[in-house]
C-alpha cells in the first residue's frame, strides 16, 4: 500500500516505560502505519503493557525477535515489516504528534530521497543524574539526528544498505549510517523536533557505559575507511 509505514518498537523489560513510547506512536496524526512490538524476552511486565495498549488503540504485532540484541530486534522487525516505509522507536522515546506525518510528506514530495530525518530533543527522566558523559548544554538545545527513532526510510533502502550489524552493541546504528554515507544515498530532513529521547539510568548507552563506545569505536572508523578505499577505487 502506497505510504503504508512499518513501525518497529524493540522491547526487552521495557514495561517502565513502553505506554508511553506506544501511546507516542497513538498519537501520530499520520494513520497509515502498523505497529510491530519485537520482544527480546522480556520477563517482567512489557507483554501486559503492550496488550493493554492494543486493547484501547487497536491491532498490534507481537514478534518473537531472533537473536538477542538491539540490532537483532530492529533486524527482526524488518523480517516482518509490511510497510513500503519503515520508522523505528526505542521504548523508552517518545515521537512528536506530526512526526510520520511531516516526513511522509517530505518523501511523497522528494522521491529521489531514500529516507529522511529530523531533529531530536533529549530529555532527562525525572529523579535521574545527568550522565557524566553528558554536557548539560545537551538538553537545552535540538539536534539534526542521525538515529534510528528520528527515521523514516523506504523499506528498499534496506535492500540497498543491508541489515543491521549485529557484531556491533551500542555502536550498531552508527555503523548502519556509516554505510548510507559511504554510499551516498539521497536524503533529507524535516524541520524541527521529531523525537524525545528520554536519558536514564537504564539507557543502553548508561549500562553498557563508554568502555564499549571506546572498544566499537576504532573497528568502526576502519570499516569506513575501508569501504571509502574500496568506491575510489
Amino acid at each position: 500500500m502506497d505510504g503504508w509505514v512499518s513501525v518497529i518498537v524493540p522491547v526487552f523489560n521495557a514495561e517502565r516505560f513502553v505506554a508511553q513510547a506506544l501511546a507516542s506512536v497513538a498519537a501520530q496524526t499520520y494513520r497509515d502505519f502498523e505497529l510491530l512490538v519485537v520482544d527480546g524476552g522480556s520477563t517482567d511486565g512489557t507483554e501486559a503493557r503492550v496488550q493493554a495498549h492494543a486493547a484501547q488503540h487497536g491491532p498490534v504485532r507481537w514478534v518473537r525477535q531472533a537473536g538477542t540484541g538491539l540490532a537483532a530486534a530492529w533486524n527482526s522487525g524488518l523480517a516482518a515489516a509490511t510497510g513500503e516505509w519503515v520508522a523505528f522507536l526505542d521504548s523508552d522515546d517518545l515521537w512528536s504528534p506530526d512526526k510520520l506525518e511531516r516526513q511522509a510528506a517530505y518523501l511523497r514530495a522528494h522521491p529521489e530521497a531514500a529516507f529522511v530525518i529530523g531533529q531530536v530533543q533529549f530529555f532527562l527522566e525525572p529523579g535521574c543524574p545527568p550522565p557524566p558523559t553528558m554536557k548539560p548544554e545537551v538538553f537545552a538545545g535540538d539536534y539534526l539526528a542521525r538515529m534510528p527513532g528520528a527515521l523514516l526510510a523506504r523499506r528498499t533502502l534496506f535492500d540497498e544498505v543491508g541489515a543491521f550489524d549485529t557484531s556491533f552493541g551500542v555502536a550498531t546504528d552508527m555503523e548502519w549510517f556509516a554505510r548510507v554515507m559511504a554510499l551516498e544515498i539521497p536524503s533529507g530532513a524535516v524541520e524541527g523536533v521529531v523525537i524525545r529521547k528520554r536519558v536514564h539510568e537504564t539507557n543502553l548507552s548508561a549500562v553498557s557505559g563508554p568502555d564499549q563506545i571506546t572498544r566499537e569505536l576504532p573497528r568502526l572508523l576502519k570499516r569506513a575507511l575501508d569501504e571509502r578505499r574500496r568506491r575510489a577505487a
